[in-house]
C-alpha cells in the first residue's frame, strides 16, 4: 500500500485501518498543506479507531511544535531527528513501557503536553550520527512491525 496525500482521502482511511496500526506517523513540511492534511487524517483516523496514535515529524513539528500540537488529533509530534525516537516510541509501547520521557518527542497527555527536549544527532546518548544510522538500520532490519509507505511509517505491534 502506497499512501500519498493526494489520494481520495476515505479510501486511505480504509487501507490505513486496514493494516490495523497501532501508530501512524506522516511527515509534515511547514507551507505545502501537508499539516492541515495530516490533521484532517487523523481527526477521520481517531474516530473510528481511537487507540491509534498519531505522530507528526518533519520540518514543521521541528520548527514550530507548539502550532504543531494544536489539532488535539494529534497525539505525539517528533522533533529534529527522528529515526531513533521514533524506534524507541515504538518498542516502548511493544513492550508496554511509558514513551513520554523519550527524547525528541513531545506527547499529549490528558489536558497538557509533555515537552521533551529535542535529540539531535544522538550525541550524549547513543553516540556519533553515524553511530545512530547504524542503530536505526539495523533495528529496522529486526523489526519487521514498522512500514515505510510512501512517508508515512505505520507501526504495528500485533
Amino acid at each position: 500500500v502506497e499512501l500519498v496525500m493526494g489520494d481520495d482521502r476515505e479510501e486511505l482511511i480504509e487501507e490505513i485501518l486496514a493494516l490495523k496500526p497501532d501508530i501512524i506517523s506522516m511527515p509534515v513540511l511547514v507551507a505545502t498543506g501537508e499539516y492541515e492534511w495530516a490533521c484532517a487524517v487523523s481527526s477521520a483516523l481517531k474516530k473510528r479507531q481511537s487507540s491509534i496514535l498519531t505522530v507528526l515529524g518533519g520540518l514543521k513539528p521541528t520548527l514550530f511544535p507548539e502550532q504543531s500540537m494544536e489539532d488535539t488529533s494529534i497525539d505525539i509530534i517528533c522533533r529534529g531527528e527522528g529515526e531513533i525516537p521514533f524506534l524507541e516510541l515504538c518498542q516502548n509501547i511493544k513492550e508496554g513501557k511509558s514513551y513520554e520521557k523519550i527524547l525528541g518527542i513531545w506527547v499529549r497527555s490528558h489536558d497538557s503536553i509533555v515537552k521533551n527536549e529535542k535529540f539531535i544527532n544522538g550525541m550524549g546518548i547513543h553516540g556519533s550520527k553515524e553511530h545512530c544510522k547504524d542503530i536505526a538500520n539495523s533495528r529496522y532490519k529486526k523489526t519487521p512491525e514498522v512500514f515505510n509507505n510512501g512517508g508515512f511509517r505505520i507501526f504495528k505491534s500485533r
